[in-house]
């Protein structure tokens, strides 16, 4: 069952969310500006963080890894940034009176090495293991890997085809699953051992602006087709089978995203 939990502003393309453990979920805005923010399960409140260094558009992401939250700018942009999470919260702003972004204690954004080559919409970043995944998007077969320890990017097998509105990820279990998006049912899955992709059944319906995935750390991987659409579906891993679940409370379009708490 959805509820309806407080909102800041409205978000749009390359819009993204990750939950950090405990009570927090950090988001990138999107549509192309800078916001950056967070936001407590417990308070269900928002609180402005110190904006990005560049504004996020089509292909933004963001992701946790090992304590340190890593971000795809998109918008045809090769920036790759991290961000170290503050350590305290501030005081919860209102919606009257949102705080002018400064940043606290020794937490900030820095920039890492550029992504091969630009990313559009339907770029996206998974973590799995010590290691980050990366979708291109923008109708392009690139796939990525980053080596956190070595700072450096590698070139894996290409996905199956194009990805790119609405194209998305998750890790589970030793694999990356993956929407093609682009108005399809395409969904796959690449093996983290072989560096072979395989496919996946085939979504209830097809995917666009807003698909998103995520995993549950079990059995289970959670999505939105996007599209406009109010669809809610889950994966079961072993089983191979999608399942209709209770739409969303709204039409779910660009900047679309799922964060788990858990994961």
């Amino acid at each position: 069952m959805f509820l309806k939990r407080a909102v800041i502003v409205p978000a749009g393309a390359g819009g993204a969310l990750a939950w950090i453990g405990g009570n927090l979920i950090y988001a990138l805005r999107g549509d192309k500006r800078e916001d950056f923010w967070r936001y407590s399960i417990s308070g269900d409140s928002w609180e402005v963080l110190p904006n990005a260094p560049d504004k996020i558009d089509d292909g933004g992401a963001l992701v946790l890894l090992k304590g340190v939250l890593y971000a795809l700018r998109g918008d045809g942009g090769e920036d790759f940034w991290r961000f170290e999470p503050l350590p305290t919260p501030a005081p919860t702003p209102t919606a009257s009176a949102i705080p002018t972004p400064t940043p606290t204690g020794t937490a900030g954004w820095v920039s890492l090495l550029d992504a091969p080559q630009n990313v559009r919409r339907g770029g996206v970043l998974a973590t799995g293991g010590s290691v980050l995944f990366a979708f291109r998007g923008g109708e392009q077969r690139d796939f990525w890997t980053f080596e956190v320890g070595e700072g450096s990017w590698t070139f894996l097998a290409d996905a199956p085809d194009t990805v790119g509105r609405g194209g998305a990820m998750a890790y589970a279990g030793g694999y990356v699953y993956g929407f093609r998006g682009g108005d399809t049912t395409d969904f796959w899955r690449y093996n983290v051992n072989t560096g072979v992709w395989e496919d996946r059944a085939a979504t209830p319906q097809s995917v666009d602006w807003g698909g998103a995935l995520a995993w549950d750390g079990s059995n289970t991987i959670y999505a939105f087709r996007g599209d406009d659409g109010e669809d809610f579906w889950k994966y079961s891993v072993s089983g191979n089978t999608w399942t209709t679940l209770h739409d969303a409370p709204d039409d779910v379009d660009d900047g679309g995203r799922l964060s788990l708490r858990g994961r």
